[in-house]
This record gives C-alpha cells, structure tokens and sequence, in this order.
C-alpha cells in the first residue's frame, strides 16, 4: 500500500450544488496503490447524484493515473479477456438504457475510447458521441476513431 497522500478538495454536488450528503461507500486505491487517500462515494442529500467526495485535486490526477493505468494500454482491445468483456459492457448498456431513446453519450473519463466505440456499437441512432479525457497520449488515439474528445 502507498504511504503517499495526495492533495483532495471537499467537492458539493455536481448536479445541484448541494453539500448535503451522505456516505455510501469508501475505500482506497487497490488496483494500483497510488496513493494512501480513502476516498468516500456520497449521495447527494436534494437530488440523490452519486459521486467522489473528496475528490482528487486536479493536480494530482497523473498520480492516480499512472501510465501504465488499464484504459491506457493500447493492446488491450485485442486480449480474449477484453472481447467478452465488451460483450458484457454491451449487455449491461442495452439493459440499462431499455425504453430510452439514446442519441448523445459524454463519456466522461473516455481513454482511448473503447466505451465510445461499444457505444457506437450498441446505439445505432446515437448522433453524438464525445468524450472528456486529460491524458494527451489516449486523447489521440480516441480522435483517430472520429471521436470529439475533450
């Protein structure tokens, strides 16, 4: 486990701007030990948004997402593992969105853009499909797709 704390900011909910909360779940970085911070998913207390709180402070995002982070490899669309795990994500789209008419997505946190393209993929009526990524590397990689990323 890292011994390092990271720099977080106290963060109101992102929806509604609220303060009222209340804890979900917490827990520590144990994919990549980055950090010794316990971080705490809360629920907003007026309109019910999940989300991170504290949140890393923005500076400190490349240590959270280290080069070598899951969604930055770029052989990993190719793996078995990879495969039925885009199965399944397709699966869990179609089931989560039944009744709804899908025809803009944002994917927040977009990588390379493998969400985006299952999205593609799954919503055919989808018009707009963008992302929002920091990492310079997988930015590039996600527009060589004809994805808008920003």
């Amino acid at each position: 486990m890292a011994e390092r704390l990271i720099r977080t900011r106290d963060q109101p909910c992102n929806c509604c701007g609220s303060a009222a909360r209340e804890p979900i779940a917490r827990g520590v970085d144990f994919e990549y030990a980055t950090c010794a911070n316990e971080f705490e998913f809360v629920r907003c207390a007026d309109c019910g948004h999940l989300y991170l709180n504290p949140q890393p402070d923005p500076s400190e995002l490349g240590v959270i997402y280290p080069p070598d982070y899951g969604n930055y490899a770029s052989d990993k669309n190719e793996a078995f593992t990879y495969q039925v795990k885009n199965w399944l994500d397709r699966r869990y789209l179609r089931r989560l969105t039944r009744g709804m008419r899908v025809e803009r997505i944002l994917d927040v946190g977009c990588a390379d853009g493998r969400l985006l393209g299952l999205c593609r993929e799954t919503f055919a009526r989808a018009e707009r499909l963008e992302g929002i990524e920091f990492s310079p590397t997988v930015v590039e990689r996600a527009r060589a797709q004809g994805y808008v990323v920003h």
